[in-house]
């Protein structure tokens, strides 16, 4: 035990678990700082101390350390981990996209995906399904765009999308496998790692607020993180072929100028647009063939008449 009073050390103050503080008139600042056994486990407990005297503007701050936060349990003015509400909130919309199969992947599949995706922000969401949504409505209505530079147009930004999605995914998992979880704490200027909790005031003879922390090691986050790395690299081959799939339906590319039509399946221009001008031109050679040959023959019957 050790205490300072306006910096300057004062020797003996315990008796017992009492610290005795010499309080005097003025503004004073008292340090007291104390070692006991501590060990890491999943529900720890910060100890309490009682004050004799009304206590008011009394903080506390807990390191996590290198740990997987889970929960914390303490006054209303303190941190909250807001992860696991997000985790509800992936389980119902996973349940509402896989209702129909418009993707291909399952509700246990997008629960998956967003799980994944649950420490970042929501637009990270919202882009994974645009991805699948433009693709889904490029496999079944991609048809309807007659417009050629229109057409072109989409399957560019279907192109880009997936670039886009492809990039994004690298980094968010290459963060997951090394970075520990972002529970998503908020309150009281707390994070994931620092927690800090705030009261007001304390009644004198009462004990200290009661804080419990649970947490696990940071080892059991990595190996589930590593799971799902390779659950979306296995996936995302699935995922790409059917992108390929729906990016090819009813064509890869259109000319802006001429009718020509792209083949998905030889990848060879088609010349039946241009088949009849062919015949045109060859039946225009044919008469002027005829005729020249008929003013030839008519010129020599003219000189043999001579």
């Amino acid at each position: 035990m050790n205490l300072l009073v306006d910096n300057k050390q004062q020797f003996d103050p315990v008796k017992g678990n009492i610290v005795r503080l010499p309080i005097k008139p003025g503004n004073h600042s008292y340090n007291v700082t104390w070692s006991s056994p501590w060990e890491r486990t999943f529900h720890e407990r910060i100890p309490q101390i009682k004050l004799d005297i009304e206590g008011v503007n009394f903080k506390q701050v807990y390191n996590v350390g290198n740990r997987w936060l889970v929960k914390v349990k303490g006054p209303l003015w303190g941190p909250a981990v807001l992860f696991w509400g997000k985790l509800v909130l992936a389980l119902l919309l996973a349940i509402a996209l896989g209702w129909r199969s418009w993707a291909p992947l399952s509700i246990f599949g997008w629960f998956l995906l967003l799980a994944g995706l649950a420490q970042y922000h929501v637009l990270t969401w919202v882009g994974v399904l645009v991805w699948f949504g433009s693709l889904s409505l490029r496999q079944k209505s991609g048809d309807s765009l007659k417009n050629s530079v229109y057409f072109n147009l989409f399957q560019l930004c279907l192109a880009g999308g997936t670039l886009i999605f492809l990039i994004v995914m690298y980094l968010i998992t290459k963060s997951n496998l090394l970075n520990l979880a972002d529970m998503q704490v908020s309150g009281a200027r707390s994070s994931s790692s620092v927690l800090r909790w705030y009261v007001d005031r304390i009644a004198s003879h009462s004990m200290s607020p009661e804080i419990s922390v649970y947490s696990i090691s940071s080892r059991v986050w990595q190996g589930l993180m590593l799971l799902w790395a390779l659950w979306f690299a296995s996936s995302l081959y699935t995922w790409l072929q059917w992108g390929w799939r729906a990016i090819n339906s009813g064509g890869g590319w259109r000319p802006i100028f001429g009718d020509a039509v792209w083949n998905r399946t030889d990848f060879e221009m088609t010349d039946e647009p241009f088949k009849s001008a062919k015949e045109s031109a060859k039946e225009s050679a044919k008469e002027s063939a005829k005729e020249s040959a008929k003013e030839s023959t008519k010129e020599s019957i003219k000189t043999t008449d001579d």
